[in-house]
This record gives C-alpha cells, structure tokens and sequence, in this order.
C-alpha cells in the first residue's frame, strides 16, 4: 500500500515539476547549474514548449497511470487478504480492531485489549480442536471386573 501511494505522488510531482521550473531562472556557469547569475553563465529557457493538446494528453497519460497504480494495489491487498484467510489467521489480524458496536476502537488500549481476545479466542478454539477424548471410566477394559 505504501508504495502505490509513493509511486501516486512521485507520478503526480513529476507532472508538476515543469510548472514550477517557469517561475525562476536558471543559469549554466561551465558544467554546473545555479539559480544565480554568474560571470559567463548564460540564461536557459525553459519554457514548456508543448502544445495545449500535448499538456492535456501528459496530464491524461499522469492520472491514468495514477488509477492503474491504485487498481494494482487493491489488487495486491486483496490478494494478500486471501492468502491470509486461505491460512486461517484470526480476523482481527486482517482487519482493524472494531469495538463491540462496530465502531472502530479509538485509543491504544481498546485495541490492545481486542487483540488479547482475539488471540485467547484462537488459543481456545485451537485447543479445543486438539482436545484428545479419554475413555470413559464406565467403560470395561479387558481383564477387569465388575
């Protein structure tokens, strides 16, 4: 998830940068760039020389690739949703702690506190799975009497 929004903001930045680059100047002093004037440095411009049509079209291609990269990373979550299900972890590892009327729980406490239940409830329900049955002691075994 994070690096789909990473990948959202450095796409949505570079669309911006060239609006930023009219507002200064930018000077060539030999082999280095400075936004001071030097004493043989000479002014670049740099200017976006694209049409309208062009910019419209970059601005178009920016935010498609914005919803691929949020399609891709709902995607990806899901997917690891299901591995994990598929692994039957406890529903309080993959979704956020929720109170008991269904509303998400606020502080540090609460959710520490519904993650302690969570885990106990897994404890139980493994052991109880686990459980091996004894023979009753009503039963007969061979050799006794009764």
């Amino acid at each position: 998830m994070r690096k789909g929004i990473l990948n959202a903001i450095f796409i949505v930045a570079l669309s911006v940068i060239p609006t930023w680059a009219n507002a200064q100047k930018v000077y060539r002093c030999g082999n280095s760039y400075s936004q001071t004037p030097c004493a043989d440095g000479k002014a670049l411009d740099l200017a976006d020389n694209r049409t309208a049509a062009q910019q419209k079209q970059a601005a178009a291609a920016t935010s498609n690739r914005v919803e691929e990269v949020a399609a891709l990373e709902k995607a990806r979550v899901a997917q690891e949703k299901r591995e994990l299900t598929a692994k039957k972890v406890p529903a309080a590892v993959i979704a956020p702690a929720v109170g008991p009327v269904g509303v998400p729980a606020t502080s540090d406490k609460a959710r520490a506190k519904l993650r302690k239940k969570a885990a106990s409830d897994l404890a139980a329900s493994a052991s109880a799975k686990n459980k091996v049955k004894l023979p009753s002691k009503a039963a007969k075994t061979p050799g006794s009497k009764s």
